[in-house]
């Protein structure tokens, strides 16, 4: 399917086709992604990383942590920290560890 889609189509239908099967397969997966994607590289996609933490920390947030772990041999809250600084980082570090202190 991910290989049709390629194919088939191109721009934000593409992106947004292959987004929706990506997510339809593994939520976390796809998630642990973009947040990934939202650190790596010089600067830290702000917007990106506080929407994705926001819209998902009362959905499945834990499960995101486990997978992005697992992917990426860090944990969320060690990537933040290190990408991020002062009261930002603080902030998206107490969403991210949510009621599990």
């Amino acid at each position: 399917l991910l290989q049709f889609l390629q194919k088939q189509f191109s721009g934000d239908a593409k992106k947004a086709l292959l987004a929706l099967v990506q997510c339809s397969r593994n939520a976390s997966i796809y998630f642990a992604n973009l947040l990934n994607d939202s650190m790596k590289g010089p600067g830290t996609r702000d917007h990106d990383l506080i929407r994705l933490l926001v819209t998902r920390s009362e959905v499945d947030l834990l499960s995101i942590r486990e997978t992005y772990f697992s992917n990426f041999r860090k944990t969320l809250v060690e990537e933040v920290a290190a990408e991020c600084k002062g009261p930002y980082r603080d902030c998206l570090i107490a969403i991210i560890r949510g009621n599990s202190m």
